[in-house]
């Protein structure tokens, strides 16, 4: 505990101080660091802040497009959560790829498949409102089902962030969607993904995206669009969609409802693919990166 400012105060001025004074590496696991401090690995999950700058506020968005650059220039190196996004920060801000590492994420060993609590049939997804996720298109992918025995379980949004979409009220308000919050405790998380028919994703841009991995450790079938990301993480553990094509989602949601042996079949292969996975690796990874800079 040092300093006294807080935020990004904090974080350029009182850290940045307390590193320079002990020299020592610093670790940054989130997209920023101190700007003036150079013997840092940042860690840049994805550039979304660049691809869907209407997902963020405006003053957020525009501190990571002034801020990220300086960031990077000033690190010795970056750790980013796949090769997709690796690729995209490479391109983008026209950097060497050798200066930057992949590595993933994974889950929580708490994300286990929990005894069935109810009966009820009913389609998962965990979302916010922002467009990057693509709420909005498996709503109506949803709708279109037209089907009174299946529900969609929506965790994280709320039927208040839809004012400003162009839906009509049945869209939002019928009974089969229901819209639980995001302040549930990751004991109910776990228990919705275990109770779930499976998991839905149709996100258009992700730099990993945990969520499905979350559902496969909870032994839960997941379906996800059709982006490179989730080609590169989930690879044939999953049904894909075409993100941006309702009828098409609206098929894939009806064929995982109607085919058990499907399901039972992309489950078994979520098992295998969560192998790939783990924080252990992925500390062991960072702690041999750091090793091989020192090294150089």
């Amino acid at each position: 505990v040092i300093g006294s400012f807080t935020g990004h105060l904090w974080e350029h001025i009182d850290l940045m101080s307390y590193c320079t004074k002990n020299k020592k590496l610093l670790l940054c696991l989130g997209n920023t660091g101190p700007i003036l401090y150079k013997n840092k690995i940042i860690t840049l999950h994805d550039i979304a802040y660049i691809k869907f700058q209407d997902s963020f506020s405006k003053s957020f968005s525009k501190f990571y497009q002034f801020f990220i650059p300086l960031i990077i220039k000033s690190s010795k190196h970056i750790f980013t959560v796949s090769n997709f996004s690796k690729n995209e920060i490479a391109s983008y801000y026209k950097i060497n790829p050798n200066k930057i590492s992949v590595i993933y994420n994974a889950v929580d060993q708490k994300f286990q498949k929990l005894k069935r609590k109810t009966s009820e049939k009913y389609i998962l997804s965990l979302s916010n409102i922002n467009k990057q996720k693509n709420l909005i298109s498996l709503i109506k992918a949803f709708q279109r089902l037209n089907r009174n025995d299946i529900k969609l379980y929506i965790i994280g949004a709320s039927n208040k962030n839809f004012n400003n979409y162009n839906l009509d009220d049945e869209n939002i308000g019928h009974d089969n969607i229901v819209f639980l919050g995001g302040n549930l405790s990751d004991s109910q998380v776990i228990q919705y993904y275990s109770d779930a028919m499976f998991f839905a994703f149709p996100s258009l841009y992700e730099g990993f995206g945990i969520p499905p991995l979350e559902a496969q450790s909870c032994g839960t079938p997941v379906l996800l669009s059709n982006i490179p990301v989730f080609n590169e993480i989930y690879g044939d553990s999953a049904l894909y969609c075409e993100s941006l094509d309702i009828e098409d989602i609206s098929k894939k949601l009806n064929l995982l409802i109607e085919n058990q042996n499907l399901r039972s079949e992309i489950r078994k292969k979520g098992f295998k693919n969560l192998l790939k996975y783990s924080w252990n690796n992925s500390a062991k990874n960072i702690l041999n990166t750091i090793n091989s800079l020192d090294e150089k």
